[in-house]
C-alpha cells in the first residue's frame, strides 16, 4: 500500500511529457485562441503552433522539474498578503 502512494507522488502524471494540469490549461487556451481566431478571420495555425510551442516548453519544463504545477500552486498560496494586521509594536492579527 504505501509504494502506490510513494510512487504517485515521486512520479506524477503527464500528458504528453508535460504536467498534466499545465498541459490541460495550455490546450483550453489554444482553443480559446482558436475561436477568437475564426471570430476574426485568423488562421487557425497560429493557435496549433501556439499549441505546440507551448506544450515543449511544458515538456522541457516538466521534465526538469515534475511537480511544477504544484510548486506555482503552493507559491501562489504564499504570498498571499494578510488583510487584517493592525499597527501596534509588532503586526498583530486581528481575525
Amino acid at each position: 500500500m504505501p509504494q502506490r502512494v510513494m510512487r504517485a507522488i515521486a512520479s506524477p502524471p503527464q500528458m504528453f511529457w508535460a504536467p498534466v494540469e499545465l498541459a490541460m490549461m495550455n490546450f483550453l487556451i489554444a482553443g480559446v485562441v482558436m475561436i477568437f481566431g475564426f471570430a476574426f478571420d485568423l488562421n487557425p495555425m497560429w493557435s496549433l503552433a501556439l499549441l505546440v510551442i507551448n506544450h515543449i516548453i511544458l515538456a522541457v519544463i516538466g521534465s526538469r522539474e515534475p511537480h511544477a504545477y504544484r510548486i506555482l500552486m503552493c507559491w501562489s498560496q504564499a504570498n498571499r498578503k494578510t488583510k487584517n494586521l493592525i499597527k501596534t509594536k509588532g503586526n498583530k492579527f486581528v481575525p
